[in-house]
């Protein structure tokens, strides 16, 4: 998902300078993905470049056949067996590390995304008075800087995990 959370995360931290909070002269921020092996990294690049190539070939029309249908998705066992999680590391200018924690149960391209949907709408709905800004802030915001911690308490409160610490969660000292 970095293509879309890179724009998102360094929109918030240019919001965030407009309304006189910066994230800091120095912020940067990247994604990655974790393997367990240089060869099932470069299996999932190989497999992602694949995919991209037979999307845009002659072959795409035999793809489509084989992938499911418009409108379909995964089964209801599917989507509640379906888990994500994401491990944050954060590093200061002052050479300070900090580590989250996002993990949730569900499928994350089904039933987490409705999740997140359905509690930004009743927050914007529900809690307006209690957004970044008040009711009153708009335009091309993040959830970030027009939810905030209104959503993290929405998602929370439906069993989302959302943590921080100044360790990271599986015990490792290593970068």
């Amino acid at each position: 998902m970095a293509m879309v959370n890179t724009r998102v995360v360094r929109r918030s931290a240019a919001l965030a300078a407009e309304a006189g909070s910066p994230y800091g002269a120095q912020f940067s921020y990247r994604e990655y993905m974790a393997t367990r092996s240089r060869m099932q990294a470069t299996g999932i690049a190989l497999g992602v470049a694949g995919a991209q190539l037979l999307l845009a070939s002659p072959l795409r029309p035999v793809l489509e056949r084989m992938l499911p249908a418009p409108g379909t998705g995964p089964s209801e066992e599917v989507r509640r067996n379906g888990w994500f999680r994401v491990d944050l590391v954060a590093k200061g200018e002052d050479g300070r590390r900090a580590f989250g924690l996002v993990k949730d149960q569900g499928d994350p391209g089904n039933a987490v995304t409705v999740k997140c949907l359905c509690e930004s709408a009743l927050a914007l709905a529900v809690d307006g008075a209690k957004l970044p800004g008040g009711a009153a802030r708009g335009g091309v915001l993040t959830p970030a800087t027009g939810l905030g911690q209104v959503l993290v308490d929405r998602l929370r409160g439906r069993g989302m995990v959302l943590q921080a610490a100044d360790v990271p969660f599986d015990g490792s000292t290593s970068d």
